[in-house]
């Protein structure tokens, strides 16, 4: 993913595979963030992932609920979840469903449990000019489904970016809650949107530009105005 983040301008957000951060020099009129393969120099594979698929108590059958936004994909825009194993590579088990409005929210139920990797694809509300899209945009979310009989789970910007850091982070045995707090750290440090020690205290996939008067969709919204595809 190459990002281009200008203080007079909206920069250009193009996905290409993988996540590596580079910090970006204060006050510099122009941030480049290039992210390859999710590693982080210095970093070595362990051996064997963590296993998430000892959840004991789990019933068939789990309601996924959410938002897809970058400023809300509209109404009939695509969601496809992906089972994946303890390595976060698909298994083929695939659920589709579609944004049933226009604040881009979706439901769906499944038969999984474990990581998962969410993709929504559409034209969205672009919040910059009151406006559809003029493109459409995909965006990914990568998370994992508990016991619970209902999940809400956003895909955002955060988790976007955060995406292929966290699954590398699980291959090299973090995790999960680790590596999604350390993908998620990582990007606001380099993303330097905020005060100095910023944080928003909530997950990416928690996060809903939407979903109420509070700093973590406050800081959501700043993201998603400063960056654009």
């Amino acid at each position: 993913i190459v990002l281009e983040v200008s203080e007079e301008e909206v920069g250009y957000l193009s996905t290409l595979d993988g996540t590596e951060w580079i910090q970006p020099k204060q006050k510099a009129p122009l941030m480049h963030i290039d992210l390859f393969d999710g590693t982080i120099d210095g970093e070595s594979q362990a051996d064997s992932p963590k296993d998430y698929s000892d959840l004991d108590g789990f019933e068939s059958g789990v309601r996924i609920t959410g938002a897809v936004e970058k400023g809300p994909f509209i109404l009939g825009s695509s969601v496809e979840i992906s089972a994946a194993d303890n390595n976060g590579i698909s298994t083929g088990q695939v659920y589709q469903t579609h944004i049933k409005n226009d604040l881009g929210e979706f439901e769906i139920q499944i038969n999984h449990r474990g990581p998962i990797s969410i993709k929504g694809e559409g034209f969205y509300f672009n919040e910059l000019l009151g406006e559809l899209s003029w493109a459409n945009m995909t965006l990914f979310a990568f998370s994992r489904i508990l016991n619970d009989r209902t999940q809400a789970i956003n895909i955002n910007l955060i988790t976007h970016l955060t995406y292929n850091r966290i699954k590398k982070l699980i291959q090299n045995g973090a995790g999960f809650r680790n590596a999604v707090s350390q993908a998620e750290r990582e990007l606001i440090e380099a993303l330097s949107i905020g005060p100095d020690g910023f944080n928003p205290n909530a997950s990416g996939s928690r996060m809903n530009i939407l979903g109420g008067n509070n700093v973590k969709n406050a800081y959501l919204f700043a993201v998603s105005a400063v960056l654009t595809h």
